[in-house]
């Protein structure tokens, strides 16, 4: 993990739009792709052996009356936690 709007962070990842990385959670996987928000935190699960199940599950399409919001309803009440300012990185 390096801190987010770093110069390390910039230096890195050049390409990425560094302000909306504090906006949102933000995961880079080792091949380069990024993902914000409800994708991240999918990210985040699957990459969690323990949870992994869970990942998948949340990442099915969702039935009309389905009430529960998916990741974004997973993802919500930790949106109000405080948060380290980090961006995931892979060695």
């Amino acid at each position: 993990m390096i801190p987010i709007q770093t110069d390390a962070a910039r230096r890195r990842f050049p390409k990425l739009n560094h302000q909306l990385t504090s906006e949102d959670l933000t995961v880079i996987s080792d091949e380069g792709a990024v993902y914000f928000g409800p994708k991240a935190w999918l990210m985040v699960l699957w990459s969690l052996c323990r949870y992994r199940e869970w990942s998948y599950r949340l990442a099915a399409p969702e039935p009309a009356d389905d009430p529960t919001g998916g990741v974004d309803g997973v993802a919500a009440p930790l949106s109000n936690q405080p948060r380290r300012r980090l961006i995931e990185v892979s060695k």
